[in-house]
């Protein structure tokens, strides 16, 4: 029996045996009413496309996000009703197959929750409450099966197609949850809760493979943050209380005293400045000892030992003043001055104000805007010289970078990089429609960007790099793009021969996380470099420089000699990778 069945039957075991007790218990003496959860963990999927069913044998491969919202009501101190949405994302893999599936749900479920805590020892609050659940909801999903080695659809459920001119999106299934979980209480009306639960669906199709009469079912095992809401007593005496017990009050005497940082930059602050900046502290009547930490942003430099006599400390862009006795004055200055590297923006700059006399920390946020720095351009002698059709001017919400890796939903690290690279260079970090692009470099016309490239690139050892473009801080598609926005500045691109195809040959594709191309080819002896391509979260590997069709079939012939069976040759025009008819 597997380790999903064993889960069920349990469960199944704990709802017969318990569930009829409800009807022995009344109304609990303690006060109950509403509550909100809010929770996430983990989902697994158990169907026809999985290397494993153990829930542990699942957890590198084919276990997905997920979370949700929930809100309960008490019944009495064992029962509560809760209506619960939950969303997860599902994968799983068979590589003896060759394949494997990715799948996504949208859940709304009622249910019930049963106290066992409660149930056995007493009605009462306690720091730990071990409880189960069950209910029945409904599931809206979509469902897509690949082929592993070539990534070819096999067959998906749920996505919008066309039927007799309807459209037609998400199957639908009904799911029948049960499981169990701790509370853990924090404070009078916040709990942790750790929960996970089993479901069957009424449908085989979550995996987008249907086999026979077993219908798949799921695991979503999660931790979840809970707050209670108070709730109003009516017809109730207050009771008084003993004159020994009332609690003792003791006045803070600064209560009164208007604690603020207020921050002063210079205007029109541009990359590569040195100016003084300024905080004023305003403290009132309190002394003694105190401490300003000041988080600066990224390319900030100190550059004043001696700050507002206190002790000074400077290293990682955070800056830690430290004084055994403030300043008497109950409005002070702390001012320092700044040198700037190539940096621009809106940046944030966040400050924490700690006195000793109060003991509390007093944190402001700000942020300070920085103008991109323009190298001055003679544009009178520029426009004697020449007046090229070509020529672009310096837009200033338009920069070139040069890109030099890329990588989808899953962060490169940025020490990793700078191995790669040259540890001189400045790598930036971009975030847009899934994929995190790393680039170098940054230029106010396309020329710039492409002489350095032919300059640099062969240092950086780097063969992919090619330029990028970004408007108003947005990187565009395709350098092409920059023509919707300001088409006097885009730049002129060599005429590309039409019917223009090359070749190389393909060794390996894998879905998901890829490996390092320098061990495949120390792998499989390889003369050639492996050149690595990510495209929708595939990592495809080739080999040989994009060439002619029949040195594309000596070098297939080469690869397969060195037991590269599965090696093909794939298809490039002007630089794109191509199916032809």
């Amino acid at each position: 029996m597997s380790s999903l069945a064993r889960t069920v039957l349990l469960c199944m075991f704990i709802a017969i045996t318990i569930f009829p007790l409800q009807s022995l218990f009344a109304q609990s003496s303690l006060t109950y009413g509403w509550y909100i959860n809010i929770n996430g963990g983990i989902s697994q999927l158990h169907g026809d496309i999985q290397t494993s069913d153990n829930p542990l044998n699942k957890l590198k491969n084919e276990t997905g996000p997920g979370g949700g919202i929930k809100i309960g009501k008490y019944i009495n101190s064992v029962f509560t009703a809760y209506f619960q949405f939950h969303g997860s994302d599902m994968k799983g893999l068979d590589e003896k197959k060759d394949r494997e599936f990715s799948s996504d749900m949208l859940e709304g479920r009622l249910g019930l929750t049963l106290n066992f805590t409660n149930l056995f020892f007493g009605k009462k609050e306690r720091l730990i409450n071990f409880y189960g659940t069950a209910g029945a909801g409904v599931v809206f999903f979509r469902s897509e099966a690949y082929m592993i080695s070539s990534g070819e659809l096999i067959n998906d459920y749920g996505y919008l197609g066309t039927t007799n001119k309807q459209k037609t999106s998400r199957e639908r299934s009904f799911l029948f949850p049960l499981g169990a979980g701790f509370d853990i209480k924090l404070s009078p009306q916040w709990y942790l809760n750790l929960e996970t639960a089993v479901g069957i669906f009424t449908t085989d199709k979550l995996d987008a493979t249907e086999k026979g009469a077993y219908n798949d079912a799921y695991n979503f095992t999660s931790l979840g943050l809970t707050y209670y809401f108070k709730e109003r007593k009516k017809g109730r005496i207050p009771q008084s209380r003993p004159l020994e017990e009332k609690p003792v009050i003791v006045a803070d005497p600064y209560a009164n005293e208007y604690i603020n940082l207020v921050h002063k930059f210079p205007a029109g602050i541009k990359s590569f400045d040195e100016f003084e900046m300024q905080s004023e502290v305003h403290k009132g009547k309190i002394n003694g000892s105190g401490t300003l930490t000041q988080v600066l942003p990224v390319g900030f430099n100190v550059l004043d030992t001696a700050i507002a006599n206190a002790k000074s400390e400077f290293n990682m862009y955070t800056l830690r003043l430290q004084w055994d006795s403030l300043p008497a004055d109950s409005v002070f200055t702390v001012s320092y001055r700044v040198k700037l590297d190539r940096i621009f923006g809106t940046l944030p700059l966040a400050s924490i104000l700690y006195l000793q006399k109060t003991g509390k920390e007093y944190k402001f946020k700000t942020t300070v805007d920085i103008i991109r720095w323009e190298e001055p351009v003679a544009v009178k002698e520029v426009a004697a010289e020449t007046k090229k059709e070509d020529s672009i001017p310096a837009i200033s919400i338009v920069e070139y970078r040069i890109q030099v890796s890329a990588s989808f939903k899953t962060r490169i690290p940025l020490r990793e990089l700078a191995g790669k690279i040259s540890p001189r260079e400045e790598i930036r970090e971009d975030f847009q429609n899934n994929w995190y692009s790393y680039t170098v470099g940054s230029f106010n016309s396309y020329e710039e960007a492409k002489e350095y490239m032919q300059k640099r690139v062969a240092e950086f050892g780097l063969k992919e790099a090619y330029i990028v473009v970004f408007y108003k801080g947005k990187k565009l598609k395709s350098l092409g793009e920059l023509k919707q926005y300001v088409p006097e500045v885009t730049p002129v691109q060599p005429e590309v021969k039409k019917e223009e195809y090359c070749y190389r040959v393909q060794i390996l594709a894998m879905m998901g996380k890829g490996v390092d191309p320098v061990s495949l080819k120390q792998q499989y002896g390889l003369e050639e470099d492996v050149n690595e391509e990510i495209y929708h979260n595939w990592h495809k590997y080739t080999v040989g420089p994009c060439t002619a069709k029949p040195a594309a079939s000596l070098l297939l012939k080469s690869v397969k000699a060195k037991g590269v069976t599965g090696a093909f040759i794939v298809t490039y025009k002007d630089g794109e990778r191509v199916i032809l008819e």
